[in-house]
């Protein structure tokens, strides 16, 4: 934390270069032994699969997801995994999400006092109190279409609806969440239809995938909205 480079001192006069190694796997290094010879057996215990902060591009890791494909899968990560569909989709900065996800489980001893519990708005909702907050100016419905598109593809982020506040994360049907920190370049269906963008790729693999020749996409199953059981969805 000082900022200086943490050498051995047990190290000899003669290794004065002698330098701690973190404990983590540098990009191009193999994995430890325990990793081979314990990944078979928590393939068949695995009844549920959290992946955090990866985008599962390098072997062997991004293929564990595959391995256990019938259980179900949540990705926290800043942007979206196009090449594997998971269950839950929880987008933006890991540490916010995490203490969300406490808050929720009522572990209130793992919470960092100074977090701040988040609350959950629709899509729709989003987009419209971020376009009022640049248009003050009342408008119809269909002016509020076309304008908060028009300035959605301008940020070219869906997450650039949130508030500045960072107290609201976004739902997205049918089981995405988007919270502060998050790069979501996507359009919904509708959208789509308006020929406004081109097709999202991550909605367009499972069809496409025989003539790309990407068999590794398992379709999520249908979910609802898990991070507020008790409450009605907001989705329309």
């Amino acid at each position: 934390m000082e900022g200086k480079i943490p050498k051995c001192s047990k190290c000899t006069p003669q290794l004065p270069l002698s330098v701690y190694k973190p404990d983590i796997v540098f990009f191009g290094e193999d994995l430890s032994a325990d990793y081979y010879t314990s990944v078979g057996k928590d393939v068949e215990d695995c009844d549920l699969l959290i992946v955090i902060g990866t985008t599962l591009t390098v072997a062997p890791v991004s293929s564990i997801p595959r391995k256990v494909a019938t259980v179900p899968q949540i990705i926290i990560n800043r942007e979206p995994v196009t090449h594997h569909a998971f269950d839950i989709e929880l987008l933006g900065d890991a540490d916010i999400i995490t203490q969300q996800l406490l808050n929720l489980l009522g572990w209130s001893e793992t919470v960092a006092p100074s977090f701040k519990p988040l609350r959950e708005e629709s899509q729709e909702s989003v987009r419209m109190s971020y376009w009022q907050s640049r248009n003050p100016d009342p408008c119809t419905p269909e002016d509020f279409k076309i304008v908060a598109l028009r300035e959605m593809y301008e940020t070219r982020n869906l997450a650039a609806w949130l508030p500045e506040s960072r107290d609201v994360y976004m739902f997205v049907p049918p089981a995405r969440y988007i919270f502060p920190g998050a790069t979501v370049i996507e359009v919904d269906r509708d959208d789509r239809k308006r020929g406004l963008l081109r097709r999202n790729p991550l909605a367009s693999s499972s069809s496409s995938s025989s003539s790309s020749g990407d068999e590794d996409i398992v379709p999520p199953r249908p979910t609802e909205n898990l991070l507020a059981p008790d409450q009605p969805s907001t989705s329309k």
